[in-house]
């Protein structure tokens, strides 16, 4: 399970690029809350995968050293934070990310303006949702 508490997350969610960039909201609420949402309507998601995704998918099977990667940045956040459930979900959501426009909010507190980033945003504040971007040669091996 997480070992990282609500405030420990917040803190580092304040520090984010993302964040401080401006593309993502000023608070982490707003990203859990549109995550937990943009999660639940791909959940059930039945579309055939774009091919990069499909190709990422591939990658993440097939490669014994990203696969345990990937489970582990998804099983670090506690429970009530993990809309994420499992690899084919968290696919399931980069495909709806990169097949549909975002969406609009107008209120700037709780705009996602690179949903993306708002996807990724909770897993790597934890050590190990950083490790499979960091693992050597995964963006050579995924072109």
């Amino acid at each position: 399970m997480g070992d990282l508490t609500s405030t420990a997350l917040d803190a580092r969610y304040a520090n984010s690029f993302g964040r401080i960039a401006g593309y993502l909201p000023p608070n982490r609420q707003a990203v859990d809350t549109w995550l937990a949402d943009f999660a639940a309507q791909a959940q059930d998601r039945k579309e055939e995968l774009s091919p990069a995704v499909a190709a990422l998918k591939r990658l993440i099977e097939t490669d014994s050293g990203i696969t345990p990667l990937v489970e582990g940045m998804l099983g670090q956040l506690p429970p009530q934070l993990r809309p994420l459930r499992s690899i084919d979900h968290l696919l399931n959501c980069v495909d709806q990310v990169i097949t549909t426009a975002p969406q609009f909010h107008p209120n700037p507190d709780e705009r996602i303006l690179f949903p993306l980033s708002a996807l990724f945003a909770p897993p790597v504040t934890d050590p190990h949702g950083r490790e499979p971007a960091a693992a050597a040669g995964v963006q050579h091996r995924a072109a």
